[in-house]
């Protein structure tokens, strides 16, 4: 962005810049500190009930673990979030508290990044404002207690709008250089990356990619690329029958070799010279592509074929099929209402404030077009149920529309204001002791459940929601010794939740039992049961129940969790 578009004005002074720092940091450190207090206090998240594999993004996590400390190569999964968690249960023992831990710093950068963005353009209350909002987001914390990917999407995400936001319309080497990174992070964590951040890319370029021949050239290079790179994953989502007959090893190496072709060309051709939006965009992207190509190749997980099945089992708009922008609209919008109470109020308000401050007029063009290009394509090809995996996007669009409030220092003081009131009820409402108190002081009807699990077609309210954590209580599982014989008795045999097994037995002995009126505990002091809300244990009066986890009544019964039972006596 250029200097005299008014996007950005000099800061504050070092002592501002320290103060701003410094506040920072404290919010930092109030994030990681709530993180590691919420672990003692949070049931290990099984009820991931739309998955087969139980939670798959920790046992994703489980094979690198394996691959670390054994060597033995069994990994699956394609997210980077998966080898960085399982470096860290390698370093630290196979807790599922250091898997969700491990996700924590890439929300401690986006904190950063954002508050970058609040400085650049509203100095320090800008900085202090945008930190505060991430950190007291409801996605920033839930997100990690299920443990998902979204808190690298996240932070690629902030990467991304920020480099972009500084990078003079894609004309900086060395921003370009580390948006390319930035690309390359996001689509290691969400194939969907590229399709969501390509409208707002394009439209930060602007009119100069066609200003000159040598930015119109780079473009060319790029559209090549990526048609011989589409022809040649399509070709690989066919059935082998219907392939182009070309040895598996060598796919990838002609993936890589495009991408490296693009790079090395628009490098070539702008050496010496100064950079056009063209090659800026072209060199991101490529760059992006080199570096995250070798890992998603490397487990065949394109998944170009995905998209395609949810066109056609969900019949999209662009088949003529039944669903309306109208329903994805309403989606999008439950999920702006769930980061920040009445968030499609803010963003919209937002923008309108943006535009009409002049240092931030650009930003507010930018983002606001780049948005609802992103939401237009999405609500084509994305059915409106898929609209909840897209919720780690929308904070950070959110986010800007606070901006506007760091123009004075009333508007930035209530603003922080509602961030620590409204922030803690969303993250906090669903555990019992604040439950409990908003209950008796007649409060508890300002809140109201976000439609998490349940919900395809939600209608927001106008109650506070919360996002509830599925089973906020005290672990149970932390009550059986280590090494202990535990009998797993798996209720649904017919599915089998393979991951809970494997995570009793890295820290167990374990013994499968079958459901029956009398279980063999020969040798066993310790039963786990993992069943649905609903099922009930058939009495023994030789296992004593120890106090157990449970989901939330507004959580669907089919939920499967764990129940702890203790031998009392008996043979």
């Amino acid at each position: 962005m250029s200097e005299s578009s008014g996007q950005a004005r000099p800061p504050g002074s070092r002592p501002q810049a320290l103060r701003a720092a410094f506040a920072v940091g404290l919010i930092m450190l109030a994030f990681l500190a709530g993180q590691a207090w919420w672990e003692g206090h949070s049931e290990l998240v099984f009820p991931d009930y739309h998955s087969a594999d139980g939670n798959d993004g920790l046992r994703c996590a489980l094979d690198y673990h394996v691959l670390f400390t054994t060597g033995e190569d069994g990994t699956t999964g394609r997210s980077i979030c998966n080898p960085v968690a399982g470096a860290a249960m390698a370093a630290w023992g196979p807790e599922v508290s250091v898997a969700r831990l491990s996700q924590v710093p890439f929300v401690l950068g986006a904190i950063v990044l954002m508050a970058g963005i609040g400085w650049r353009f509203a100095g320090s209350r800008g900085a202090i404002l945008l930190a505060l909002g991430v950190a007291t987001s409801p996605w920033a914390w839930l997100f990690i207690r299920n443990y998902t990917r979204v808190p690298v999407s996240m932070f690629a995400v902030a990467a991304t709008v920020f480099l972009l936001l500084i990078s003079r319309n894609l004309t900086r080497p060395a921003v370009c250089a580390a948006l390319g990174l930035a690309m390359g992070l996001g689509w290691l964590a969400d194939l969907a990356y590229p399709l969501i951040l390509a409208p707002m890319t394009l439209v930060v370029a602007g009119r100069g990619l066609w200003k000159s021949r040598r930015s119109v050239f780079s473009v060319l290079v790029l559209a090549g690329t990526l048609v011989l790179l589409a022809v040649l994953m399509l070709d690989r989502a066919c059935a082998p029958a219907s392939r182009i007959p070309l040895p598996d090893r060598f796919v990838p190496l002609v993936v890589m070799n495009l991408w490296a072709a693009a790079l090395l060309v628009n490098l070539g051709i702008s050496r010496g010279r100064p950079w056009t939006p063209g090659t800026g965009l072209a060199t991101s992207v490529s760059l992006g592509g080199l570096l995250a190509s070798p890992y998603l190749l490397y487990y065949r997980e394109v998944r170009i074929g995905e998209m395609w099945v949810a066109q056609v089992e969900w019949n999209s708009p662009l088949l003529g099929g039944f669903w309306s922008f109208e329903a994805c609209l309403r989606q999008y919008a439950c999920w702006l209402n769930g980061f920040a109470w009445g968030g499609l109020l803010w963003l919209v308000a937002g923008t309108v404030m943006l535009a009409l401050w002049r240092p931030t007029r650009t930003v507010a063009l930018q983002v606001g077009l780049g948005t609802l290009g992103t939401l237009a394509v999405l609500s084509w090809i994305v059915p409106p149920v898929y609209a909840r995996y897209l919720a780690p996007y929308l904070p950070m669009v959110t986010l800007l529309g606070f901006l506007w409030a760091a123009r004075w220092k009333a508007t930035s003081i209530a603003c922080l204001v509602f961030m620590l009131v409204i922030g803690p009820l969303q993250v906090l409402g669903n555990m019992p002791p604040l439950e409990g108190a908003l209950a008796r002081s007649g409060l508890a009807r300002l809140l109201s459940d976000h439609p998490w699990y349940h919900e395809r077609s939600p209608i927001p309210d106008w109650g506070i929601p919360t996002v509830r954590d599925p089973m906020p209580v005290p672990s149970v599982l932390k009550q059986i010794p280590k090494g202990a014989r535990v009998g797993l008795l798996l209720v649904h045999a017919e599915n089998t939740q393979m991951f809970f097994e494997r995570y009793l037995e890295h820290h167990f002995r374990v013994t499968r039992l079958l459901p029956a009126p009398r279980l063999d505990l020969q040798g066993l002091d310790w039963v786990v049961v993992i069943a649905p809300a609903s099922w009930k244990p058939p009495p023994d009066p030789r296992l004593r129940r120890i106090q157990e986890a449970s989901p939330h009544p507004s959580f669907p019964k089919e939920m499967a969790f764990p129940r702890v039972y203790q031998r009392s006596g008996g043979s």
